[in-house]
């Protein structure tokens, strides 16, 4: 299926990015989502997961647990660019182009 034409986005709570890796890689060569937004990802800081062929924009856990980390995975082949966001809230958006901007 040509995802620049349907755009797929998965949505998944994965109580420990890590702990999972296994099932979010298989759950990607199957479905071949556009995006993958990702809660309770417990990563703590950056650098401790990167994916092949995805780029990850990350809010990572608070050490006192507030916060247990979010992240948006996108294929390295489309456009797209972080959007700041300003809150409190622990939580991460993008932009991606496909045929149209999303």
């Amino acid at each position: 299926m040509d995802r620049t034409k349907f755009p797929f986005f998965l949505q998944w709570n994965c109580r420990g990015l890590r702990a999972n890796l296994t099932d979010l890689k298989v759950l990607l060569e199957e479905h071949k989502p556009t995006a993958v937004c990702l809660q309770e990802t417990l990563l703590s800081k950056p650098g401790l997961f990167k994916l092949r062929g995805f780029k990850s924009y990350d809010i990572f856990s608070d050490a006192d647990g507030s916060s247990r980390g979010v992240s948006i995975l996108t294929n390295n082949g489309i456009p797209q660019t972080q959007i700041p966001i300003k809150s409190k809230l622990h939580a991460v958006a993008i932009r991606i182009s496909l045929s149209k901007t999303i």
